[in-house]
């Protein structure tokens, strides 16, 4: 009887040590990370090495690093961040000697200041840190406007665009200004959709707000098929002019719709990169145009 007790008072134990010894590891309650420096970087030259350590209170599990630019975008496309995984399984790592970290600009970025994040997790536990650095040489920044252009019927907001500007004319101003008008925005009643006009296709299709004018542009412009984060992208004149695609001849007109991303030829000669970010449909309605140049 005593020894029936005693097999059963192990067997009752067994269970409970069991469970005690195979708990999974939490994670860290405590992660450090510090950027100290950050090499030189120059556009399609040598990358700038990073300086600096990750500290955890347990093991690593993930460490990712981005590039920010100054509106906070995520440019690390255009960037080359290299690092290794040999954080895996470590509780501090040197920035420079374990993840022989380093950040480099590709030919296209703009000179300036961007932001290199490290993200660093152990478990379900996860640290941000942050430090900025600069970028010399590359070509010249391209200078972004937000204008807003109204559909043919728009009583309030012109339809006519001068990219150059840029700006947006009412009749009475596009009368006075028609070498300087680039693309129209209007609806387009025979096909049912909103649409980007030359100016003298404007004219030929005998909008209101065109019909005064004489010997308006023949521009040249068309859908780039890129995507907004792709427009965000683009940083320089130089990186633009690489995107143009001289057309045969002039554009009459082409579908518009939010997101779209068009390039253009204005009068004066200069590339012309327009983001459609907002439209409200319709012959009254409205775009936002987020234009590069």
């Amino acid at each position: 009887m005593k020894k029936l007790i005693a097999l059963l008072s192990v067997g009752m134990l067994i269970p409970i040590l069991t469970g005690c010894l195979g708990d999974d590891p939490v994670g860290a309650t405590s992660i450090t990370i510090t950027i100290e420096s950050i090499g030189a970087v120059v556009v399609g030259g040598a990358a700038g090495a990073v300086t600096g350590d990750i500290k955890a209170d347990a093991d690593l599990t993930n460490v990712t690093m981005a590039v920010l630019d100054g509106s906070g975008n995520d440019v690390t496309t255009t960037f080359s961040v290299n690092y290794t995984s040999a954080y895996t399984g470590k509780k501090k790592v040197d920035l420079k000697d374990d993840l022989s970290t380093t950040v480099g600009a590709k030919t296209g970025v703009a000179a300036g200041t961007y932001k290199l994040q490290i993200t660093a997790a152990s478990g379900s536990y996860e640290s941000v840190a942050s430090k900025e650095f600069t970028v010399t040489g590359g070509g010249t920044p391209v200078a972004i406007n937000t204008i807003q252009a109204g559909a043919n019927q728009n009583a309030t907001i012109g339809s006519s665009i001068d990219l150059d500007q840029p700006k947006v004319m009412l009749k009475a101003e596009a009368d006075q200004n028609v070498s300087k008008i680039d693309v129209c925005y209007a609806y387009s009643g025979v096909d049912n959709i909103e649409k980007l006009f030359s100016p003298h296709h404007a004219k030929a299709s005998n909008f209101t707000f065109a019909k005064d004018w004489a010997n308006p542009n023949q521009t040249k412009f068309y859908d780039t098929k890129l995507t907004p984060a792709q427009f965000t992208a683009i940083k320089t004149k130089e990186a633009l002019a690489q995107i143009w695609q001289e057309p045969s001849e002039a554009a009459t007109s082409v579908d518009c719709k939010k997101d779209n991303v068009f390039i253009a030829k204005t009068d004066q000669g200069a590339l012309v990169l327009m983001h459609i970010s907002a439209q409200v449909a319709g012959a009254t309605g409205t775009i936002d145009m987020k234009v590069a140049k």
